[in-house]
């Protein structure tokens, strides 16, 4: 008989305190980012001044990463939406705009458009949110009707 010990019972100790050792570990993977969080407030707080520097430095470089920011987010809710309009299929990005069905828009264009974009991207298709071209919406929204449906 060997004396060697099998993979199982090699691991026993750790089997029977697993649940010790998860919860150990996860406690200290809280901690560590916790310790994260709090120094890169502190840096926030400390650089402050010089991040404003850098901004007014290149206010150029801040405003196109703004709108490849805001474009990729109002392409992907248009591509979640059909990414064509309803009423007359037009699929250029640049022309489709977001058409509130019931006229409540107010509430969304209250906020930046970059949040109502995020909003329409993380939450579940709304029902009362369609595509229309920019023709189409003006159209609804000036004659009450439009030309591609009369």
């Amino acid at each position: 008989m060997s004396n060697r010990e099998t993979p199982a019972q090699k691991h026993e100790y750790y089997w029977k305190k697993r649940d010790y050792f998860l919860a150990k570990c996860k406690e200290r993977r809280k901690k560590k980012i916790e310790e994260i969080r709090s120094y890169n407030r502190s840096w926030g707080q400390l650089n402050k001044e010089k991040k404003r520097n850098w901004v007014k430095k290149n206010i150029e470089k801040v405003h196109e990463y703004h709108k490849k920011y805001l474009r990729n987010f109002r392409r992907l809710a248009l591509e979640k939406y059909g990414n064509e309009c309803e009423c007359c299929k037009e699929r250029q990005l640049e022309f489709l705009a977001f058409d509130h069905i019931n006229g409540e828009g107010k509430k969304d264009r209250s906020r930046c458009s970059l949040t109502f974009y995020r909003k329409l991207v993380k939450e579940e298709k709304k029902k009362n949110i369609r595509i229309l071209c920019h023709n189409c919406n003006s159209s609804i929204a000036y004659y009450g009707y439009c030309p591609h449906k009369k």
